[in-house]
């Protein structure tokens, strides 16, 4: 009787550093189904190697919708908007929007307007100029702040700084402020979380 073939296996750790995020990313993407969890004894995590492998390729067929966005020169709004009309074909991967790169590619290459133009009044005899919006550095693309972190899981922002001093949440501080990698903050948001301090057994 021919033995069955061990599938290679990889802990949630080596899967992590191989998909550059981290554990709690892995961590989520096994309790939402997307990867399965083959533990033998219950009590530690393994993950098909194969199916890793598969999703890194993924990652590298195609871009973020943020990577796009800087690609064509518009807003992530302007990218999701195209999304949701169907101009463009993603799949969700770790809580982000990721789009062929062939297609991204050839979207980027036409022009585009970065949202919807503004109406202009009738009467009014100038137009003021608008401000120049500040840009973000490049390093902070595809990041999200302390209050658009607790927004998305529905928490206080005492709640997220406890969660990045405690280590379950990446994030750095530029200008006194955390940024968290946007794969990371959805990831952590769908996890589940205790809103204020335990009461105290009586």
């Amino acid at each position: 009787m021919a033995r069955k073939t061990k599938q290679a296996r990889m802990t949630v750790q080596e899967a992590a550093s191989y998909l550059g995020v981290g554990d709690d990313v892995v961590y989520a993407a096994i309790h939402n189904g997307t990867f399965a969890n083959i533990s033998p004894n219950g009590r530690r995590y393994f993950l098909i190697a194969e199916l890793v492998q598969a999703y890194r390729q993924h990652l590298d067929e195609t871009v973020s919708a943020p990577e796009l966005a800087a690609m064509a020169g518009v807003t992530r709004a302007a990218v999701n908007l195209a999304i949701h009309k169907g101009k463009l074909s993603s799949r969700k991967v770790f809580g982000q929007h990721r789009i062929p790169r062939a297609e991204a590619l050839a979207w980027a290459a036409q022009p585009h307007t970065g949202g919807r133009p503004r109406k202009m009044p009738a009467a009014a005899p100038q137009v003021r100029a608008e401000r120049p919006r500040p840009v973000p550095p490049p390093e902070l693309d595809g990041t999200v702040t302390v209050t658009q972190a607790a927004a998305l899981a529905s928490v206080t922002g005492t709640t997220v700084r406890d969660a990045i001093k405690r280590g379950k949440l990446p994030a750095r501080k530029v200008k006194g402020a955390y940024h968290i990698p946007d794969a990371a903050a959805h990831a952590w948001a769908a996890l589940p979380h205790t809103v204020g301090r335990p009461r105290r057994a009586a």
